[in-house]
């Protein structure tokens, strides 16, 4: 998606939601429907607003109860599906159904599928960043646009299935995804999209965030499951063939350290309804920080092996990581990919400050900032090639977004976190985080916001040991805006 497209949708569109009914069997194609509604702004003139999607077909497209495919004219083209403005009406919630036919994937982007050689299962799941929701269904894929959206499936007998909110009853909702399927059959005519003793989820409502943070898992997966007073209910889940290698009881603690930690200091409760931890096969990253449905590579499970403190530690990094962008990523989220790299960057420090700060990890007290330096060097390895950048950044694309994913950002960007933590202090960080996240839960944010609750912090602690002139702001700009590392050389004078 190109950003200028972005910026016209965010200006015309506001109150985002979408329900999705999805016929989603065995086999290698899945069909439904999808329903919109949000309020109009304004409306540019010509045809160039759309719904993002990478996908096979669509069908009885209606908007505001008018067939918008009426003429037999093509609206869906290089993946754009055109809304046609003169069918929206401004200032009023506008309505919009459309049906859907699309295929699985096999390259880890959209929706993946992938068939277990022990055992013959298939598994589905989802990974959607920085820009592959679209390849799911029909949607606005910029994170600007936070959306609710409410799932139902309609899967094969033995599967389970999983998404960012708990499963609900609702016997109208079940009603509506079963004929949403059945129609979409009829709309195709499709007669690959067939079920074996078929049962239905159906997922609460979601939160208001970002389309690149939703999720679905199916299959047969197995689970361990802890209920804790005071936690968010919790389950991991792994393939049938590799759930009993999965070391679970280690995994729930170090999740409930970092629920403790980060409540504390971000001083907000966890913010969504339930923590799920799902690992799937060929994942294209070590994890992926989905609200509620955090996805990891299967790589993490040992195996029958007994791990390392440094494999343990590893996987503990991940682990906190992902679930510090359930705060800073997820509640509060970047406006554009420009300020990827501050996302990527503070989860990565914060997994760190927890494992040096939390006593129920304290086998890793002695070696986490050691382990830390190699992200230092990640970064000054790739700050030394042609290709290096700034840590800020300009993105004109999510094809660019995707390059992004490197140690400047990881590496370089952590480690100018934890000087500034080194600069601030705890105790001023904290209280400049609760500040941010009072301020923009449930929003879109740039670096100024962050940097500013912090300066304002800094600046209400009275500090002068930097000198009264101290700028914080400015300190910053001069780390971020700048490519390449320092180099000392000495001059011996003999």
């Amino acid at each position: 998606m190109q950003r200028a497209d972005c910026i016209k949708r965010f200006k015309c569109f506001t109150d985002v939601s979408y329900v999705v009914e999805l016929g989603v069997p065995k086999g290698d194609w899945y069909t439904g429907r999808v329903q919109y509604e949000f309020k109009v702004i304004e409306k540019p003139t010509g045809q160039d607003l759309f719904f993002d999607f990478r996908g096979v077909k669509i069908g009885k497209y209606v908007i505001n109860g008018q067939d918008a495919l009426a003429g037999g004219q093509n609206l869906f083209n290089n993946h754009h599906v055109a809304i046609p403005t003169a069918l929206l009406k401004v200032g009023e919630v506008n309505k919009i159904s459309m049906f859907i036919l699309n295929k699985y994937r096999s390259d880890g982007c959209g929706f993946h599928n992938f068939i277990d050689q022990e055992d013959k299962r298939q598994y589905l799941y989802t990974q959607f960043e920085p820009g592959h929701a679209h390849w799911f269904f029909p949607l606005f894929d910029q994170p600007d646009l936070k959306a609710t959206w409410q799932l139902s499936v309609k899967v094969d007998g033995d599967w389970t299935a999983i998404s960012n909110e708990a499963e609900v009853e609702d016997a109208g909702k079940v009603q509506a995804l079963n004929q949403a399927v059945d129609e979409a059959k009829a709309v195709f005519g499709d007669e690959a999209v067939k079920f074996n003793e078929p049962k239905t989820f159906i997922f609460d409502t979601s939160f208001k965030i970002s389309t690149y943070l939703y999720a679905f898992v199916g299959g047969p997966f197995g689970y361990h499951e802890k209920i804790t007073e005071g936690m968010p209910p919790m389950r991991i889940y792994a393939r049938q063939s590799l759930v009993a290698d999965v070391d679970h009881e280690r995994m729930f603690m170090v999740t409930q350290c970092g629920i403790e930690f980060y409540e504390v200091f971000f001083g907000r409760k966890y913010p969504f309804r339930k923590y799920d931890q799902v690992f799937v096969p060929e994942h294209n990253y070590g994890a992926m920080e989905n609200v509620g449905c955090v996805t990891y590579n299967e790589n993490y499970i040992y195996r029958g092996e007994t791990p390392t403190l440094a494999k343990r530690l590893r996987f503990s990094i991940t682990n906190l990581h992902e679930l510090a962008h359930m705060w800073f990523g997820n509640l509060v989220t970047m406006k554009w990919w420009n300020d990827l790299w501050l996302n990527e960057a503070f989860a990565t420090f914060m997994s760190f400050l927890v494992m040096s700060k939390s006593a129920k990890l304290q086998e890793y007290h002695g070696t986490c900032w050691v382990t830390f330096n190699q992200y230092k060097f990640w970064g000054i390895s790739t700050d030394q090639l042609s290709s290096t950048h700034s840590i800020c950044t300009e993105c004109n694309d999510t094809d660019e977004a995707e390059s992004m994913f490197d140690g400047i950002s990881y590496g370089k960007g952590s480690a100018f976190l934890k000087q500034f933590f080194n600069i601030i202090g705890y105790e001023v960080m904290s209280k400049g985080l609760h500040a941010y996240f009072e301020k923009h839960a449930w929003g879109n944010t740039t670096l100024p916001d962050f940097v500013g609750c912090m300066a304002e912090a800094y600046k209400q602690s009275g500090d002068k040991s930097l000198g009264a002139d101290f700028d914080l702001a400015e300190w910053c700009d001069t780390w971020l805006n700048t490519s390449g590392i320092n180099v000392l050389e000495p001059i011996l004078d003999v």
